[in-house]
């Protein structure tokens, strides 16, 4: 009898069949059946199955892991350098300014001594007095913003931090960077276009899914189409292929549009969409993750026209902001999560009642969509009844159990 590669011919039984004896060994040996998906036996090989090590297995698992902590350690060398250059640039800047306040002091004793002493007035007058007043001035009114290059905007509050920035401020100034522009008053904003000449459906799918760079003969009429026209109605905009471009779209079209489906988004993105003053339904898919890292706080709004949403793959704390922003309006929620014990949101979710009972919603509606999470019966009718105990006007369903009909958007 011929050897097995993975086991010897003492771990077969005389009936040629399985013994536990034989998988022990198999076990011990740590082979991994793919077909089987599972810890391998003798039969696997018989049969031709794809066997590999368990290490190659758990390897593979952990795989987008190690990729992100591989990213993570360049970006803290990266952090680290920065720092370390800009802790070299403040020191600097330190000694400039120490030596700029001794002689602004030295100064000050010498022309109050020559007051009472009968001395030249006009004598130790320090350099770079105009220069100071600048930077004190700057510093005192000065109000910040940040754009990333491809479009995202940041937006925070300073607190304590003010210090650090502070110091960024007086480094460009010191060497030119920044300057004072001469006061130019802001065009006041068009009027949005009238409603006879709105486009009523715009569906960018095909081209928002292009990348950044093709398409851009399109790409820029179907911009300055929004913008000469405004429209109602936009589905399938991608967000993810051409970040600005979309980010474009999304903001010339604010003014006038009523019903929006957006794929993909990313900060950005959602900020738009979310500040839209005549929006009155969504449909939002986040399922890339792009925003779980640094998920988005949606800030509240003066006021809210959204009536109905549907959300899939939003991290939960910027569901949260969403829903408590929209809160007034919102009459109908269509929302995809899992059941308790199903795993790490959204897949699953142990505490919905407590998610969707502090963001304050008067919805009469709410679905929970179950495609592709976790969904166990008994689970799900805990799940609905704690969701209709918080939300009592409110009419809850789960989309599988109801069988409920598929709403297009």
């Amino acid at each position: 009898m011929r050897t097995s590669p993975f086991w010897t011919s003492s771990t077969r039984s005389r009936k040629g069949k399985s013994s536990p004896r034989r998988d022990s060994k198999v076990s011990a040996l740590k082979v991994w059946c793919r077909g089987c998906d599972r810890a391998a036996v003798e039969d696997c090989l018989d049969l031709g199955h794809v066997l590999c090590s368990l290490r190659k297995v758990r390897s593979e698992q952990v795989q987008p892991r190690l990729q992100q902590l591989g990213h993570a350690d360049s970006d803290t060398d990266k952090m680290v350098e920065s720092l370390e250059h800009a802790k070299d640039a403040v020191e600097g800047l330190l000694q400039f300014w120490r030596d700029m306040q001794r002689q602004v002091k030295q100064a000050r004793r010498e022309l109050l001594a020559a007051v009472d002493e009968g001395g030249d007035l006009e004598a130790g007058q320090p350099e770079g007095l105009q220069q100071l007043q600048d930077a004190a001035s700057l510093l005192e009114g000065m109000e910040c913003g940040l754009r990333h290059q491809g479009g995202t905007e940041w937006r925070g509050d300073l607190g304590a931090s003010r210090s650090l920035l502070n110091a960024l401020v007086l480094h460009l100034h010191r060497h030119g960077r920044i300057h004072k522009d001469a006061f130019q008053p802001q065009p006041a904003v068009a009027a949005p276009p009238p409603a006879a000449d709105r486009i009523q459906e715009l569906k960018l799918g095909s081209l928002s899914w292009t990348a950044a760079g093709s398409e851009q003969q399109e790409k820029a009429a179907t911009l300055a189409r929004v913008r000469q026209h405004g429209v109602r109605r936009m589905t399938s905009v991608g967000c993810h292929r051409d970040p600005a471009w979309a980010l474009d779209v999304l903001r010339s079209a604010a003014p006038t549009l009523e019903e929006l489906s957006v794929w993909y988004p990313r900060q950005e993105h959602l900020l738009a969409a979310h500040a839209m003053p005549a929006l009155r339904r969504m449909d939002v898919y986040c399922g890339d993750g792009a925003l779980d890292a640094q998920p988005p706080s949606l800030p509240a709004l003066p006021r809210s026209a959204l009536k109905w949403l549907r959300v899939a793959g939003l991290p939960r704390p910027a569901l949260a902001s969403l829903l408590r922003a929209h809160s007034a309006s919102l009459e109908e929620l269509w929302l995809h999560v899992g059941t308790p014990g199903g795993g790490q949101w959204p897949r699953g979710c142990d505490d919905l009642d407590a998610l969707l009972g502090q963001c304050g919603l008067r919805v009469s509606r709410v679905v929970l969509w179950r495609g592709y999470v976790t969904h166990s019966p008994s689970a799900c009718t805990a799940q609905v009844s704690a969701v209709r105990r918080v939300l009592p006007a409110a009419t809850v369903q789960c989309y599988e159990c109801e069988e409920v009909a598929w709403e297009a958007f």
